[in-house]
């Protein structure tokens, strides 16, 4: 009863076609049926004035309301049994393992943090094969720094390396850049009207 709709800040939907050509699983007036329009990974300060161009080139309707978040990533990264702190991660020499399709954010990040890395990057939904691990190891194993690790994103280390001690991953979460209340409110309220 509740369709949320989720649109990249960089590839909006309607700046989009449908597959094959472009990423759309339907034509765009589908979106006509979310009550909700949530705009992701956008960039940290992001104008009002730019987030009204963005909701008029989105075409929204009166009965639908439109949000706008950025990625929010952790102050530590994590593995199996420890976690480094980012400030720490400059005395660190870094492989970056990466299989998802957008991995501007994610390096864009790091560089911010002045975190110097090494980054084998595969395709989105990438399948991990046993010569890929074997180039990670080698490469890894060709690093010279007393402090080293190979470093990846939270979805591909809980599809492919939860079990490597040497692994870590850098937890994100989605945060409003304003109204995050406000879609709470707007969640708790449909649940309250239709928990029968």
């Amino acid at each position: 009863g509740l369709n949320i709709l989720l649109t990249p800040y960089d590839k909006l939907y309607t700046e989009d076609k449908m597959l094959p050509t472009g990423d759309l699983r339907e034509k765009v007036k589908g979106a006509s049926r979310a009550q909700v329009i949530i705009v992701t990974k956008c960039p940290e300060e992001l104008s009002v004035e730019t987030q009204f161009e963005i909701t008029k080139k989105l075409g929204v309707e009166i009965k639908q309301t439109v949000f706008f978040t950025k990625i929010s990533y952790n102050d530590k990264v994590i593995s199996k049994n420890n976690s480094i702190l980012l400030t720490e991660l400059k005395h660190y020499q870094i492989l970056l393992v990466t299989g998802i399709a957008k991995t501007k954010p994610l390096t864009d990040f790091l560089k911010q943090q002045d975190i110097t890395f090494d980054h084998l990057a595969f395709k989105d939904h990438h399948v991990f094969s046993d010569k890929d691990l074997k180039e990670m190891d080698h490469r890894y194993e060709k690093f010279d720094a007393p402090k080293k690790i190979i470093l990846t994103t939270e979805k591909d280390y809980v599809r492919a390396f939860s079990n490597n001690d040497q692994v870590y991953y850098l937890p994100i979460k989605t945060a409003f850049l304003k109204h995050g209340d406000d879609f709470d409110t707007l969640i708790e309220k449909y649940i309250a009207k239709h928990k029968a």
